[in-house]
């Protein structure tokens, strides 16, 4: 089952409360904002355990620069111990105060004060831009930015916090400031030497040269790097198995079975939750040997069986250790849906909701990759993939996107409902974590 990591983020509700209330009445943005163009549930099991503080995060506003975190302890977070004393009291009034607000409270009461436009914005994930456009982050209101290695290039670590401060301090949610940093042949931060003496090396090497207690300490290194730069989302671990060397994904993944490689995403998901940062399972529902998936859409013609032994458990492992997010692979899995690719297939969202209990956030790998665009409505990846049951999207284009996305709405196509779906589990997963600029 999955284990939320639910915490209060009190002070982060405030802020978020504060700076959302000068929306008009109508639903519409400030004037001051108008002017830009629009451009991968279950249960909710509250948490028996969070894993210990979180030393890198801490509930701030959205104007937290890089140079400093509040820290944040799961303890704070519990009520005050209430156990009566005898019976003895006489009676009183019953008190005016209500229940303390969950963590679902607090981001239902977040969305209730947002617009369409902004609970539309909060579903896409796109690439960092080329030049920084304060007025883009207002007018969109995207969930956050994914990063790579030519936005660290030459950069110092005041340079890349300072880069990272400044989208954070433009957008009224803070946002999540993404990278894949998997280690190896996938590196965006430790390939600048400014950032780290020397790049990350590949879990598989770190496991063939430390076992467990390897990977523990270099997710430990990874996590408290990208913590520093004001980086809160880390794209791994890689969940996939194979034991093909020839395969496209092989290099990327533990190299080891199906139960060994469950052990060490356990593992590495545990002490990135105790470290604060999140990250993301992928590529569910597991690439196997199938062919990269950025030249071309790639078939999987195993059985369902073999998923249910082999590539689900590490996903499972995963979920069960409190993983927030789960990336969805663009392969066509036949035996799942043999007309649709898994970020564009309900069956398959269907799968990790109602059989691996997922409650968390499901995104999308690229949807700039232009072989899925034929499996789209309309041309549109990005409204299939909502309707298919993704919450986040992932893209290059996502202001035509957004655009899309938000026609989709406004004529039907796309219910209310399902959009504010999404946008409650994004909200819940930013207030888990507290999620400040840097630490």
């Amino acid at each position: 089952m999955f284990v939320s990591h639910r915490t209060r983020g009190g002070a982060l509700l405030l802020s978020l409360l504060l700076l959302l209330t000068p929306v008009g009445c109508n639903g519409k943005e400030p004037a001051s904002s108008a002017a830009g163009e629009p451009h991968t549930t279950a249960s909710t099991t509250p948490s028996a355990a969070s894993g210990g503080t979180h030393p890198q995060t801490g509930a701030a506003t959205a104007t937290t620069t890089a140079a400093g975190t509040t820290a944040e302890t799961t303890a704070a977070d519990k009520p005050a111990d209430s156990s009566p004393g005898p019976s003895t009291t006489t009676a009183s009034p019953p008190a005016t105060t209500t229940n303390p607000a969950t963590p679902a409270d607090d981001a239902a009461a977040i969305l209730a004060q947002m617009t369409l436009e902004e609970k539309v914005g909060q579903m896409f994930l796109p690439h960092l831009p080329d030049s920084f456009a304060a007025g883009d982050v207002q007018t969109y209101a995207p969930a956050g930015f994914v990063l790579y290695a030519k936005d660290f290039s030459g950069k110092t670590k005041a340079q890349v916090q300072q880069m990272i401060a400044g989208y954070q301090q433009a957008s009224k949610i803070p946002l999540l400031i993404s990278v894949d940093e998997e280690g190896g042949s996938v590196v965006r931060i430790s390939s600048n030497p400014a950032l780290r003496d020397t790049p990350f090396l590949s879990p598989q090497e770190v496991y063939q040269n430390g076992g467990l207690a390897g990977l523990i300490r270099d997710t430990q290194e990874k996590s408290r790097l990208l913590l520093s730069l004001g980086v809160n989302l880390n794209l791994a671990p890689v969940c996939d198995i194979t034991m093909d060397k020839s395969a496209y994904i092989y290099k990327r993944t533990l190299g080891l079975s199906a139960e060994a490689t469950a052990e060490g995403i356990a593992a590495m998901v545990r002490t990135m939750e105790q470290e604060g940062i999140s990250g993301a399972l992928k590529h569910f529902p597991g690439y196997g040997s199938s062919t990269d998936t950025h030249a071309g859409i790639a078939y999987d013609h195993r059985d369902y069986s073999e998923f249910v032994r082999q590539d689900f458990l590490p996903f499972i492992a995963g979920i069960e250790q409190g993983a927030p997010s789960v990336l969805i692979s663009h392969n066509i899995v036949t035996c799942m849906d043999p007309d649709y690719p898994a970020s564009l297939s309900k069956e398959v969202h269907r799968i990790l909701r109602e059989e691996l209990h997922f409650d968390g956030v499901i995104m999308t790998d690229d949807l700039s990759m232009g072989a899925i665009r034929q499996f789209a409505a309309g041309g549109s990846p990005a409204v299939t993939a909502v309707l298919a049951g993704n919450d986040l999207l992932l893209t290059a284009d996502w202001k035509n996107e957004y655009a899309n996305v938000l026609a989709a709405v406004n004529s039907g196509e796309i219910p209310v409902s399902r959009i504010d779906e999404s946008v409650l589990r994004i909200l819940n997963w930013k207030m888990d974590k507290g999620l400040v600029p840097g630490g």
